[in-house]
């Protein structure tokens, strides 16, 4: 896993164009959001420059799958949280019992709404606050609120 959180961050900072990414991966999270089934998939093949980098790093010829589905719907309208699967096929693959090729997959969640920016709902100010003021900050922020159709968070 560590391996696999590796190889993205080196292909981000390989490949040097975060708007490549976006533009791969933002109609896909978002997207997910007003499919019908709630569900997208796409194959990136390998000259997807990211695709590229892992190949290289998880020693595989096969493309990356990735597949984004709502998990959870938010009250905002658009908004939910949505889990992005990685399947990386054919990697090399060392385990304490064997070594191989087999495909695996690592995914993470996020909160988004169709905009791209996060909901509202499921923020925690108060974590943000001890992120950003370490242990002892001086800086507080007021006990979170119940979501009373806040619209989205404003934009950066």
């Amino acid at each position: 896993m560590r391996q696999i959180l590796a190889t993205l961050a080196a292909s981000a900072v390989l490949c040097g164009n975060a708007a490549a990414q976006t533009r791969d991966f933002k109609p896909l999270v978002v997207g997910a959001l007003d499919a019908p089934a709630g569900e997208l998939t796409k194959t990136f093949e390998a000259n997807t420059p990211w695709v590229q980098v892992m190949r290289q790093k998880l020693g595989t010829e096969g493309p990356i799958t990735v597949t984004t589905k709502v998990v959870k719907k938010f009250k905002e309208d658009g908004c939910g949280r949505v889990e992005a699967t990685f399947l990386v096929h054919d990697a090399k693959v060392v385990k304490a019992s064997a070594r191989g090729v087999e495909d695996t997959k690592f995914a993470f969640q996020l909160n988004v709404c169709r905009d791209g920016m996060p909901p509202v709902e499921g923020m925690d100010l108060r974590d943000l606050q001890r992120a950003v003021s370490g242990p002892g900050g001086s800086n507080q922020v007021p006990p979170a609120t119940p979501y009373q159709g806040a619209t989205k968070a404003p934009p950066r």
